[in-house]
This record gives C-alpha cells, structure tokens and sequence, in this order.
C-alpha cells in the first residue's frame, strides 16, 4: 500500500481472500454469519535473512487464523487485529489493545528523525528500572537498620520483581543451594578483560584462593596461569602476599599482561578524577574548614596532592591558619607526589572571622571616598 513503512504489511484485504474461503467455513450450530468476529493481521518484520516478504506473512498467517477460528478477515472494520511481530528467527505474537497504535501519542509536530513515543517510553523505563539495582538494596539496607529486631515488618510494592528477587538455584548432584542475587551482573568476569578458550572464573579463582588463606610475606605460584585470573583475584583480595605467574603458551602470557594493564590504569586513571583548575578553590576552603575543626596549637593535618604549585600557593594565604612542619615526597603510580605534614596555629577562628568582618567595612569607606 501506499504511504505504508518499509517492513509493516497488513494481511490481505477481503478482495484478495478467495471467495471459496469464507463459504466453505463450517460455521457451528446456531451462529450466524453476522455474529462472526472481524480482523486483521499486522506484520511488522526485521532481519535480512527472511525469504518472505511482510505482505506474504501476514497473508498466510491471516489464512491460518481464519481456518483455525472462523472468522472474516476485514481490513476497515475489524473487532480484533492481531499483530505478528517477525525480527530474525524470533515470532511473537500478540492482540492490539487500543484501536490506533500508540507509537503517536503525544506528537503532533513530527520531523524526519521523529523517535516513536513507545521506544521512548521503553527507553526511559529500562534506565529507571537499572537504577533499581542501588536503590533497592540500599532501601532495604537502611529499612534494616531502623527497624527492631523480631519485631520489624516492611511491606513492599514493586513491578521490578526480577531486580527486588533475583533467586540463584545452584543444584551439585544432589545438594540445592538456594541465595539471592546482590548484584545486576555477574561477577564471573571482573577484573578479566581478554579471554582465551580456558579462562578461569573469577569467582572459582577467588574461591580457591580463599580455600588456601594466603598469609602476609607468602608467595603464591600460577604455573598455568592462562589468563591470570589468579594473580589478579589474589592481588585484588590479598595484596600483602607475592604472587608468581607463567604459561608455556606465549598468547596465554599477553594476555595475562594485558588483563593485568588493564587493571593498573583502570587504578591509575583513577587517581586523576577531578582537574587541577578546581584545586584553586577546592584547597583555600579544605584548609579553612579543617583549620575551623582542628584544635589551635593542637590540629595537625596530613595531606597528598600532585598540584604542589597550587597547594603551597594556598598555604601561604592561610599562614594565620596552618604552619608546615614538612614534606615527604612520594611516588604514586608513576606521579610525583608530596605528602604535607601541617600544624595547626594558636590563633583563634572566630577571632579571624571577626576580623575579616571588620575590614569589610573598611574597604568599602576607602572604595566610596
């Protein structure tokens, strides 16, 4: 038809039926021809692979439901439009409840790239739905605390069942382990970025790791480490323990290299949250608050930065505040870093306070004359 979308076809019209079709019906005792129920077939279709079109799906399924039911195709006045929804190999099929199709609805002005309202509603709904997996847990974290013990009730309302009650059923030859899912994914592959054909879990290396309770000083060996989701679960979980890997298969050890990068700049990237403009107003108002709690002549303050220039800039406009005893410096990842080591003075807060107020008014007589 024209104006019709690429890939949307509608089932045959009553002009396209054989005539034969509906006279040769059975209709069952007592229902008369004018009692039968109209409708149509809707097919909307994706994939490349179809050796059909959507006008020749609609048309047999349309066939299938008429000898099936009984009832008169009609493309105007239906009472029941079927909708046959084809995207690769999959088939669903379902009723239309509404009598236009809702993909419109709060649009009138359209342009060329105009987003249906329903993909945007199921946008919107799977990013409200994903925040659920922190609300949830952290609602229920807090209802926890607050209510009594044995004695605390909740009643709860949610259409997110799989996210509130995600229920694991291990079963091992004739022993069940039933448990709750506490996150949205799978944990299998943390820490693993490049796989080969026997990578190990991470959860099972975890696992075996902790069967061994690794000690301070001791050295773990990975003789076969393959991708090494030992060393790195290890490292993660135990960092005070040694730990060793090879591989007789050189793709194996590039790959342990590269998971193990992986892990190092992910640690290193994010040390670098924020931005060295920042700084300028970020450490002027750390030093102040902590010079306003620290104790005079008492408080100390042990702070690490990168951004040396902008600190020690700081530091000399709250000299009133805060002396420096001294620095160490330090290498963090691979950043060369300085570790201040500050003493708090015996001048009072409040009486600084008192005498920034004062010169206020000073400095706006001198501005006036």
């Amino acid at each position: 038809e024209e104006g019709r979308l690429p890939g949307i076809a509608t089932a045959a019209s009553d002009e396209d039926v054989p005539a034969t079709r509906e006279n040769d019906c059975d209709l069952p005792d007592g229902q008369e021809a004018s009692k039968l129920l109209k409708f149509r077939v809707t097919c909307n279709r994706a994939g490349e692979k179809h050796n059909f079109t959507s006008n020749e799906a609609a048309r047999d399924f349309g066939g299938a439901v008429q000898d099936f039911f009984l009832w008169k195709p009609d493309m105007t006045k239906f009472d029941i439009e079927v909708l046959l929804n084809i995207h690769n190999s999959e088939v669903v099929v379902a009723i239309a409840l509404t009598e236009e199709s809702l993909h419109k609805r709060n649009i009138t002005h359209f342009g060329p790239t105009t987003l249906r309202s329903t993909l945007a509603y199921g946008m919107l709904r799977i990013g409200s739905r994903k925040k659920n997996w922190d609300l949830y847990p952290s609602c229920l974290k807090e209802m926890g605390r607050v209510c009594r013990p044995e004695i605390g009730k909740a009643v709860l309302l949610t259409q997110d069942k799989k996210c509130f009650a995600k229920v694991l059923l291990n079963i091992h030859n004739n022993e069940v382990v039933v448990a709750i899912a506490l996150t949205e994914e799978s944990l299998h592959k943390r820490n693993i970025t490049h796989f080969g054909p026997t990578t190990l879990r991470s959860t099972l290396a975890y696992g075996m790791l902790r069967l061994c309770k690794p000690q301070p000083s001791d050295i773990i060996i990975d003789p076969m480490c393959g991708t090494g989701a030992i060393p790195l679960e290890g490292a993660m979980e135990w960092p005070c323990s040694y730990y060793m890997a090879g591989d007789n298969n050189e793709l194996a050890i590039n790959r342990t290299i590269n998971n193990i990068n992986h892990i190092h700049n992910k640690r290193h990237n994010k040390g670098r949250i924020g931005s060295r403009k920042k700084n300028w107003d970020l450490y002027p108002s750390c030093l102040k608050e902590m010079g306003r709690v620290c104790r005079p002549e008492i408080g100390k303050a042990v702070l690490l930065t990168q951004d040396k220039k902008c600190f020690a800039k700081t530091l000399s406009t709250m000299g009133h505040l805060w002396q420096k005893s001294h620095t160490v410096w330090v290498n963090v990842g691979g950043l060369h870093a300085a570790v201040y080591f500050l003493k708090r003075t015996s001048l009072s807060f409040n009486k600084i306070t008192e005498d920034n107020e004062n010169k206020e008014p000073a400095e706006k007589t001198k501005t006036e004359e």
